[in-house]
């Protein structure tokens, strides 16, 4: 992910162990299946209903606590398109749209040795998004969990600006359910400028 920070702004970054944390989120959403099916009788999901194959979300395996499989996560994954899509467009009422109210996001880089955090909001995010530049986020392989109404997406990414590269890392976006779709509630990603994973897509078009 790319915060609209000031343009040339570099941020070499790397997050300790993405698996990890991937892992801790899975077991997390796990239990609140568990919770989820006991209270509505349904059949409790198991750790293979949250499968990915090769790095790439297993769309059959991805299952909310309701039952629900593949469809949940196809429209996980386009939400958080729809996020990079207006922030390309810089298209402020169509970000808000995409977000829930009192979203907030995180970066996490490395400085000497040691995580650095930075952060701010959805409302600072739509100031700055029409002076940014032109954004260009890109995902691939996105790992997505669903338990009921609640949702997490991990991915790695590269960002371009102006069209150059700027940097790359791991996204983790949070989201919930509502009756007209699910909504960011926000997002902690790494930021790294060098060892950065090639982009299976190649370079952006253009």
């Amino acid at each position: 992910m790319g915060p609209t920070t000031a343009a040339g702004a570099k941020r070499p970054t790397t997050i300790g162990n993405a698996k990890g944390l991937t892992t801790v989120a899975g077991v997390l959403l796990l239990l609140l299946s568990l919770v989820a099916c006991s209270a509505d009788g349904g059949t409790p999901p198991t750790p293979d209903d949250f499968a990915t194959v090769d790095g790439a979300p297993n769309l059959e395996g991805v299952r909310s606590a309701d039952g629900a499989r593949g469809v949940d996560a196809e429209a996980v994954v386009a939400a958080v398109q729809e996020f990079f899509d207006a922030m390309e467009a810089a298209d402020v009422p169509r970000s808000r749209a995409i977000m829930a109210e009192g979203a907030r996001f995180y970066s996490v880089r490395t400085a000497e040795g040691r995580p650095v955090t930075s952060t701010f909001t959805a409302e600072e995010h739509l100031d700055r998004l029409p002076t940014s530049g032109a954004l260009l986020e890109r995902m691939w392989s996105p790992s997505v969990q669903v338990a009921g109404d609640v949702a997490t997406l991990f991915a790695p990414y590269d960002f371009h600006r102006d069209g150059a590269f700027s940097h790359c890392g791991t996204d983790a976006f949070t989201l919930y359910r509502t009756a007209d779709g699910w909504l960011v509630t926000g997002a902690t990603y790494t930021v790294q400028t060098v060892g950065c994973e090639a982009n299976p897509a190649g370079p952006p078009a253009g």
